[in-house]
């Protein structure tokens, strides 16, 4: 049992309260969004035929639902930790941050000009793309973990 006192310490001397910050300011996030009138948040779904600069960021924090808005904060939730673990035990906090910032605040952009250039018509919302590239990041932490082993 002294190991998991060791991984224990280990895991509070690498943790930082601003990764935490970050990490914890999306749900956050998520949920003043969705909490939003319903007008409001209309107005930030991507229009895939009449969209503005803000509209390719701002669809991907707003949601259809009660539904999809809990699927993709629970897939956020689930993933989250156990990259960033890894990552720490990695060594590798500094290329976590740039990671997700870079997740957070760019992929919107690259999902939805992708989303436009495909199906050219309709509308798009969700964190769902966010949530996937999450998902796909998984085995890169696990690969950087295994390699300091």
């Amino acid at each position: 049992m002294a190991w998991f006192g060791d991984f224990r310490s280990e895991v509070r001397e690498k943790t930082r309260a601003s990764d935490l910050a970050l990490i914890f300011s999306v749900p956050v996030l998520l949920s003043l969004i969705f909490l939003l009138p319903q007008s409001i948040q209309a107005s930030l779904i991507l229009d895939y035929g009449n969209y503005s600069i803000f509209n390719l960021w701002s669809s991907a924090y707003v949601h259809r639902g009660f539904d999809h808005f809990s699927n993709n904060l629970g897939a956020y939730c689930v993933l989250i930790g156990p990259i960033y673990l890894l990552f720490v035990l990695a060594d590798e906090r500094k290329l976590f941050r740039y990671t997700l910032l870079t997740l957070l605040l760019i992929l919107p952009f690259v999902i939805s000009l992708s989303n436009i250039a495909a199906l050219g018509s309709g509308t798009g919302a969700g964190f769902s793309g966010i949530g996937s590239a999450l998902f796909g990041l998984l085995p890169v932490s696990l690969f950087l973990f295994i390699r300091l082993c």
